[in-house]
């Protein structure tokens, strides 16, 4: 049975109820699915792909008191796998059964944490961070603290959480999708330093360190991206598809700048919630930091510090990427200005050589209607054929060799007119492809970028 929830106004069991049965849950346990870490006195101990009866044992002495007459656990750690997550189509899952969840459930894993799990709109339906004091209601006395949070690590990754929860007699985390170079980090140093297993709040910071390396990685990739743009000369590449990917890598600045703001909230979150769990344990003699004399705080301060100043050059990537887009814009419409004159330019030639052509065209017919009647009537009366005497006009019989001649010839006037058309109308196309060509030449590329 699960415990009341301290705080059933942002519980709402019934929705996780529902998303479960709608994502549905194995009946067994999927086999290294869960790993433990425990602190047993002096002696730290890992039970990796502990089976379904062995984990819900763990979970059910979660809330009870030690035993006087076994070696007291003052630290467990239950790190869970998710599915593989998909930071557009849906929600991940744990790998755990139907018991072990109500375990978890009845060890004080709270519903808020689960449905953000099964959340089908996780990717900006976020889980908020959330601290909680459990305290004696006569008293006021701070009987525990759980502290939730959902984070992630690069693109690459799925989405993590982690609650963790503190009583007087033992520190237990709920790790959900720990990273993986975190986990290696942790286990090499409570190898060599057993000690820093009781350093509060440790999980958390060596999360929060390999975390910001991730992103660190996401900002490096994408800024060789841009550097490798910047440094193209427009004539080298096609305008149309740098201008896409510029957008795109615009696209990605924009996202990326949202996420590293929300790891920078979350460790101010972390920080303030450490103050506040300091100040609830300050007289307890658990809250002894054996895992060193530094403050866990310094360490949260340091990655935040370094959190803003990859916000920062995130920033200055992205104000850099919209001043190449931009610079690819202009340097089209200078060359598209380009095109037009040169059109224009052609244009106005040929405007005027029609004209010209035009004029003598119709000088030429006006003379002709002028001249050619009287021509016409003059050229045959006046040719051999036709002889005027003073017993009038005589034809010879020769005649036909007028005709003969004449229409052959004026075939083959008509025939060299028209090849003249056709050199002309091949010429002014030919013209126009070249125009046409360099209207493309001058879209490819325009003047050269350093």
């Amino acid at each position: 049975m699960a415990l009341r929830p301290h705080h059933p106004e942002i519980s709402d069991e019934d929705d996780l109820d529902k998303r479960l049965e709608l994502h549905g849950v194995s009946d067994e346990l999927k086999k290294g699915g869960v790993d433990v870490c425990e602190a047993v006195g002096d002696e730290i101990r890992w039970h990796c792909g502990a089976d379904e009866d062995f984990l819900i044992r763990m979970l059910q002495s979660h809330n009870g008191p030690p035993k006087p007459e076994r070696p007291q656990v003052t630290f467990r750690a239950f790190f869970f796998k998710l599915s593989s997550y998909d930071r557009i189509y849906g929600p991940s899952s744990l790998h755990v059964s139907k018991p072990v969840l109500k375990a978890l459930q009845a060890a004080g894993m709270p519903a808020m944490v689960l449905s953000a799990i099964y959340e089908p709109e996780g990717v900006w339906a976020k889980m908020g961070d959330a601290f909680f004091l459990d305290r004696e209601a006569e008293s006021g006395k701070v009987l525990s603290s759980n502290l939730s949070y959902r984070y992630t690590f690069g693109w690459d990754n799925s989405v993590s959480y982690t609650h963790f929860s503190r009583t007087l007699h033992l520190r237990t985390y709920f790790c959900m999708n720990y990273p993986a170079p975190a986990r290696t980090r942790l286990e090499t140093y409570l190898r060599r330093h057993p000690e820093l297993v009781q350093r509060e709040w440790f999980i958390d910071a060596l999360a929060a360190d390999e975390g910001l390396k991730a992103w660190q990685g996401v900002v490096g990739t994408k800024r060789r991206l841009l550097v490798d743009f910047e440094r193209q000369r427009s004539r080298q590449s096609n305008m149309d598809a740098a201008t896409e990917a510029l957008h795109l890598l615009s696209r990605d600045w924009h996202t990326l700048l949202q996420d590293l703001s929300d790891f920078s909230a979350q460790l101010q979150f972390l920080r303030n919630s450490y103050a506040k769990y300091l100040n609830a344990f300050e007289n307890s003699s658990q809250n002894r930091d054996e895992g060193g004399s530094s403050n866990i705080d310094e360490s949260f301060e340091v990655l935040d510090s370094r959190c803003n100043i990859y916000r920062r050059w995130v920033v200055n990537y992205r104000d850099r990427t919209n001043i190449r887009i931009n610079l690819l814009f202009h340097l089209a419409n200078q060359a598209s200005a380009r095109t037009s004159t040169k059109i224009a330019l052609a244009t106005a030639s040929v405007a005027e050589q029609t004209q010209r052509d035009s004029a003598s065209m119709i000088t030429i017919a006006a003379v002709t209607m002028l001249f050619l009647p009287g021509t016409f009537v003059s050229a045959i009366l006046s040719s051999t054929f036709f002889q005027y005497d003073a017993h009038g006009l005589g034809v010879s019989n020769k005649w036909w060799i007028l005709p003969a001649t004449t229409l052959p010839l004026m075939v083959i006037v008509f025939a060299v007119w028209f090849w003249w058309q056709r050199v002309r109308i091949a010429k002014a196309e030919k013209l126009q492809r070249e125009a046409k060509g360099e209207v493309g030449e001058d879209m490819g590329g325009g003047s050269s970028v350093g």
